[in-house]
């Protein structure tokens, strides 16, 4: 028996399938955003000044995207690398912002079918790179469909886009069938406020996106062009680790924490754009926005109403981006176990502080703006049928007392509700009689108000029947007990208020 030589099949041989992989790698679910802005790196990389990202739909046709930059550009055996999978192009970790050599291939794949790069190194010839997915499963291989000097169409492509530039990269992406939008208007808002806010650290520092023409304003999740932020601490911490060799890394990150501006209560702070969901910490790899409102596993934080007004930077080099979690489509962080261990060591103590400090300004705007008026009103409209503390009379030496309280002018009954702080540690409520009237102290610091009063501020048959129950026990303390049995009253409360505070908290 023998064997054909030329029919045996290589069985070292381990090419991808091409068809198969390239349908992979159109769905890693690349947004579209962030698909423009793996894109816009290689730009920054190239230390452009000025990027422009345009975005055209003509008539019913798929979108065209076309991102072209001033930048160093490229020369052929960059660009040869550049437009391959897993390019191996010299990438310094601390500054560059691409890292895998995977993203102008798999973002611009997921984009659309056909890449054309047309690209200037230092006044030196038109250089063009064409790769079309079409072209490449008809083949069954990664091949290019042009490499080599530009011709007429490419040279067009350029100098409409950046003229007679000595240098720069011009991007065209076509038949993008990987477009999940429909209107062009309407993605040119979108994406203007992805890169104002991706990139807002390069555009404080002179860099120039356009976005259809119009220059990108910056957009900042920390809002500290307003004078109102407050900046809670910025300051830099090391952070180690063993990478998979087996080396230490340590390499430094700065983590900045601030509080939004107060507008007033919840619902105003909602409407200013402010919720759960958004705070947290915005991860900046080498400058450049990876991941927004991340909690980062740390056992301080977490997505609670407490946290609405939080916000956080961490700015950290490429040389963490195994400890991280960072992969190749640079949208996701997923820190270790002894990197979350690390911050929470470094910043837990400023989170928790952050988060006492949240929660006691929004109970006292939320109780400022608390109306008990309803719940007064029934007491009042009961008054003659209530067992009431004994009046009393309001000398002309009482500063504290208001002149329309004096007992001539009070009627009978009146009970008036009021928030106080007295601290977490302190009494559920405190009351006084001054004439006829019950002032009863709701304590705006104690679990059981915000839990029950002002989570039922809308609920107005539930604060009533609070306000009815307080009522009916400051009547009871202040009609049995007298000073003399004052301590009685005090211990009473504080092991009362103690058992409820340790039930709700």
């Amino acid at each position: 028996m023998t064997h054909n030589r030329e029919t045996r099949i290589d069985r070292t041989d381990n090419t991808p399938n091409a068809r198969k992989l390239l349908d992979s790698l159109r769905y890693l679910g690349y947004d579209n955003l962030y698909a423009i802005s793996d894109i816009v790196d290689n730009a920054i990389d190239a230390d452009a000044q000025n990027i422009w990202i345009d975005v055209q739909r003509p008539g019913d046709a798929d979108f065209t995207v076309r991102i072209a930059d001033d930048g160093m550009g490229m020369r052929e055996d960059i660009l040869d690398q550049a437009s391959r999978l897993g390019s191996e192009v010299p990438r310094n970790p601390a500054t560059d912002l691409g890292r895998f050599g995977m993203g102008l291939v798999t973002a611009s794949l997921s984009l659309g079918r056909k890449l054309t790069i047309v690209t200037r190194a230092a006044k030196g010839p038109l250089l063009t790179n064409i790769t079309d997915i079409d072209h490449m499963i008809s083949a069954n291989q990664f091949v290019k469909e042009y490499f080599g000097p530009a011709r007429d169409a490419e040279e067009e492509l350029f100098t409409d886009a950046l003229g007679d530039s000595d240098s720069g990269t011009v991007v065209q992406i076509t038949n993008c069938d990987g477009f999940k939008r429909r209107y062009v208007k309407a993605f040119e808002k979108v994406l203007d406020q992805h890169l104002g806010q991706v990139y807002r650290m390069f555009i404080r520092a002179g860099r120039i996106f356009f976005v259809n023409g119009e220059d990108v304003k910056i957009h900042d999740p920390l809002w500290l062009d307003d004078e109102r932020t407050e900046l809670y601490s910025d300051e830099t911490y090391e952070l180690r680790f063993v990478a998979a060799e087996g080396q230490e890394i340590r390499d430094p990150v700065r983590v900045r924490l601030v509080i939004l501006p107060d507008h007033g209560n919840t619902q105003l702070n909602k409407k200013a754009g402010y919720n759960v969901q958004k705070s947290g910490f915005y991860v900046l790899r080498n400058n450049r926005e990876i991941a927004s409102a991340q909690l980062l596993g740390l056992n301080s934080l977490s997505r609670h109403p407490d946290f609405i007004r939080f916000r956080g930077e961490i700015f950290l080099t490429g040389r963490l981006d195994d400890a991280l979690g960072i992969e190749f489509t640079k949208r996701d962080v997923k820190p270790i176990q002894s990197i979350r261990d690390q911050l929470d060591e470094h910043i837990g103590a400023d989170i928790t502080s952050i988060r006492k400090h949240l929660r006691k300004k929004t109970v006292k705007a939320e109780s400022e703006g608390l109306d008990h008026s309803s719940s007064e009103r029934l007491i009042d409209s009961k008054s003659a049928l209530l067992i009431k503390p004994i009046p009393t009379r309001i000398t002309e030496s009482d500063d504290e007392a208001p002149a329309a309280l004096e007992i001539n002018s009070t009627p009978l009954g009146t009970v008036k509700f009021r928030p106080a702080n007295y601290g977490r540690e302190g009494p559920v409520y405190a009351c006084e009689q001054r004439g006829r009237t019950t002032f009863i102290d709701w304590n705006a610091d104690h679990p059981f108000y915000e839990h029950f009063v002002l989570a039922n501020r809308e609920n107005r048959e539930a604060l009533n029947a609070v306000d009815s129950m307080v009522f009916s026990m400051a009547a009871a303390e202040l009609k049995v007990f007298d000073d003399d049995s004052r301590d009685f009253v005090e211990s009473w409360k504080a092991i009362f208020s103690s058992n409820l505070r340790t039930l709700l908290s």
